[in-house]
């Protein structure tokens, strides 16, 4: 009897172990979002990571690796994706379960002291397309925790200039910006008084000619298509002239290739690109 007893007990306790042991393994690494909104990037850096996702406040996901180089985490997202987030906006359980992953890229060195960036303070900041909270356009939003490359200033330093993440410019009020090496960042907000109220224009020479959303014939989407002899008014221009920012009958504005565009005054245009 005592053996039977003895037996019984043995299965008993070896199938208890097997249920802790499948339960283990079953057991996966998970984070928690503590941050309003947090870019997911598909590398661990938030100078060289292109964003490729947004999760959310309280949004959990399974962990699948560690930076072997900095406080970043991998995330598998819902779509099956995996992304990188900044692990003080996480919290992490079951941390020990997860293995260091090598991004396959070398390692990201400090950003150089030739560029400035900025980083948001405010929950959720404008981001226009001139320097003024009036007259200025929003042209996206940005949120807080969020860093962008700063290229420029206006004359007495409240606003900033930003390359946002589709490579377009704009500018955000600097009291919702923290900006390192601002020291390097030149003044862009050159555009000269319009004495007399000259207006500055612009004639298409071309038959037809594309109008996109930044300065650039390759990475710039079209979204609009103008006609030869249209005219319209120039509000910008990039750095060597060779693009021009205009303003289409709708509101919306565009870039226009200096090539096929004819412009009178562009001396009075200010860099906005």
């Amino acid at each position: 009897m005592k053996t039977r007893i003895s037996v019984i007990v043995m299965l008993f306790v070896a199938l208890f172990v097997m249920g802790i042991s499948s339960i283990s393994a079953q057991v996966n690494a998970t984070a928690i979002v503590t941050a309003n909104h947090l870019n997911v990037r598909d590398y661990p850096s938030p100078y060289t990571g292109n964003v490729i996702a947004r999760v959310g406040l309280n949004e959990v996901y399974t962990v699948t690796g560690r930076s072997s180089l900095n406080h970043w985490w991998q995330l598998r997202l819902s779509d099956g994706r995996l992304g990188w987030v900044n692990g003080n906006y996480i919290t992490i359980y079951n941390a020990q379960l997860v293995p260091y992953v090598n991004p396959g890229q070398p390692i990201v060195q400090p950003p150089p002291v030739t560029q400035s960036y900025g980083t948001v303070t405010a929950y959720y900041l404008n981001v226009r397309q001139i320097p003024n909270p009036y007259s200025g356009v929003i042209i996206a939003r940005i949120t807080r925790n969020e860093t962008y490359a700063v290229v420029g200033r206006n004359l007495d330093s409240s606003w900033w200039q930003l390359r946002l993440s589709d490579g377009r410019l704009g500018w955000v009020n600097g009291d919702f910006l923290t900006i390192s090496n601002a020291q390097l960042v030149p003044q862009t907000d050159n555009t000269t008084p319009n004495p007399g109220g000259v207006t500055t224009t612009g004639v298409v020479t071309a038959y037809f000619l594309n109008v996109r959303n930044i300065p650039n014939a390759i990475y710039g989407v079209r979204i609009a298509v103008i006609a030869r002899n249209e005219s319209y008014v120039v509000i910008g221009r990039n750095s060597n002239s060779t693009w021009w920012q205009i303003r289409l009958p709708d509101g919306t504005t565009g870039w226009v290739s200096n090539g096929y565009f004819s412009v009178t005054n562009g001396h009075l245009v200010g860099i906005t690109g």
